[in-house]
């Protein structure tokens, strides 16, 4: 019989998917920005929609530090999609195709569902960790 303790949550618990997640949706919108500086506004709102898609694919997570990154990624798409609003250059064609494809978006996941199931299976982990130790 090994002396090791039973598995937890935590064990499998990888935060650095978040970084990986959070430096691809800045670099994305960064490439956005500097589509639209030159014009190219379908690549850059093709760039900006897949910020909002990464932040929904982050949002399905089972615990609440996804749904708060989800939230900030969402949030840098959004301020990229203002920029991206604001330029006098866009079309008024190119603006409401972007603005259809927002709308196509799926909204974000609920807080509320992961507090429900990820947060309070993880903390009755926690809890019978704290039991047995």
């Amino acid at each position: 019989m090994s002396n090791s303790r039973p598995p937890t949550c935590s064990d499998s618990f990888d935060t650095f998917h978040w970084h990986k997640a959070r430096q691809a949706a800045k670099a994305l919108a960064a490439r956005a920005m500097l589509r639209a500086g030159s014009g190219q506004f379908d690549a850059a709102a093709g760039d900006l929609l897949a910020v909002h898609r990464l932040a929904r694919l982050l949002g399905q997570g089972p615990v609440l530090l996804d749904h708060l990154v989800a939230r900030g990624v969402e949030a840098l798409a959004c301020h990229g999609d203002a920029v991206l609003a604001g330029s006098p250059r866009m079309t008024g064609g190119q603006a409401r195709a972007h603005l259809a494809a927002l709308h196509a978006l799926p909204p974000l996941p609920p807080t509320a569902e992961v507090l429900e199931t990820g947060e309070r299976l993880f903390g009755l982990d926690s809890w019978a960790r704290s039991v047995r130790e």
